[in-house]
């Protein structure tokens, strides 16, 4: 080999090498599931009704469906165990006309097994090992509320998981966009250590990250926004106040006659990687019907934060700012 393509040959193994020293892996296995129906209650005299709304592309989807299905209904005992579980919980049976109909209608959820890697700007890229579609059934119940009030709500009903689908090789592409955007939020902990690759990335893992991201933004280096859309980035005095949170709390004094009384007073603390239980992605789904495989570019993450009431019920979760890519508009 010559001398000058030695030296060139060194010096792209040498950008080679940085690039994969750059990306680190965040978990090498985690399953979790993304709603592509989301249920709405339309109420009215007669009754109270569920109606859904799509998530991703309906024609997109229903195109990849047509590829999917064939795919499902070729494993006999699926179809078999599916029935079995239908007859287990109405009580009845489930014909094979029934069964079409939702195996098209009823896949409301899908539940991804994927590889986490993040580098620089912190952003995660994913690998999908497989997925499966999630059949959900949902009813409509009747909750108490504040100030013996009731209101409607949804919950889960009958659910059933059908097969892993694996990538097959394919010399060909044939891919569709099936969302330029879906934004959903996940727990990035599980309590089931039984089922710890549920929503849930190791702590060993999970805490570097989230270390690296919060100083990252402290420091300037990676740019952070109100909301995704956002026209101009926070500066660094925003993004520290982002970091702090002000808590009423009550305190129990006693004088010098021993009397005891109650103050409410407040306190200000400062969230870290370990206040983060949360992560909001906005994510690119492209799927290849020839190859089976789900495609995902990441547009932006924000790490979220759990608001607690005085009684350390959860009321709700809070986005403590965006990080996303150049190009996300």
């Amino acid at each position: 080999m010559k001398p000058r393509n030695r030296i060139l040959f060194l010096i792209l193994l040498l950008l080679s090498c940085s690039s994969i020293a750059q990306e680190r892996t965040l978990t090498k296995k985690i399953v979790y599931r993304v709603e592509i129906q989301k249920p709405n209650i339309v109420s009215s005299k007669a009754s109270d009704s569920i109606n859904y709304r799509y998530s991703v592309d309906k024609r997109f989807w229903w195109e990849s469906l047509d590829i999917i299905l064939p795919e499902i209904k070729k494993d006999s005992t699926l179809i078999s165990n599916l029935k079995d579980k239908y007859l287990k919980y109405y009580n009845d049976s489930l014909s094979d006309i029934a069964l079409e109909r939702m195996l098209d209608d009823e896949i409301r959820e899908i539940e991804f097994w994927e590889e986490w890697k993040y580098g620089d700007d912190m952003l995660i890229s994913k690998e999908v090992i497989a997925f499966t579609p999630i059949i959900r059934r949902d009813s409509v119940i009747i909750v108490d509320i504040d100030n013996h009030d009731t209101d409607l709500d949804v919950i889960k009903g009958f659910e059933a998981r059908l097969n892993w689908i694996y990538p097959r090789n394919s010399t060909k592409k044939d891919t569709v966009c099936m969302i330029r955007n879906i934004e959903f939020t996940m727990p990035i902990y599980n309590p089931k250590p039984y089922r710890w690759w549920e929503s849930n990335i190791e702590a060993e893992y999970s805490i570097p990250y989230l270390n690296r991201l919060m100083e990252g933004v402290g420091e300037g280096r990676i740019e952070a926004f109100d909301s995704p859309n956002s026209s101009s980035a926070l500066n660094r005095m925003e993004t520290r106040k982002k970091r702090k949170f002000e808590m009423m709390t009550r305190i129990i004094k006693e004088d010098s006659l021993f009397n005891v009384f109650e103050t409410d007073t407040i306190i200000e603390g400062s969230y870290d990687a370990y206040s983060i239980t949360h992560l909001r992605f906005g994510e690119e789904w492209v799927f290849d019907k020839s190859e089976l495989r789900f495609y995902k570019k990441t547009n932006y993450i924000s790490p979220m934060i759990e608001i607690r009431g005085l009684d350390n019920s959860i009321r709700g979760l809070m986005p403590m700012y965006y990080i996303r890519r150049t190009l996300w508009e």
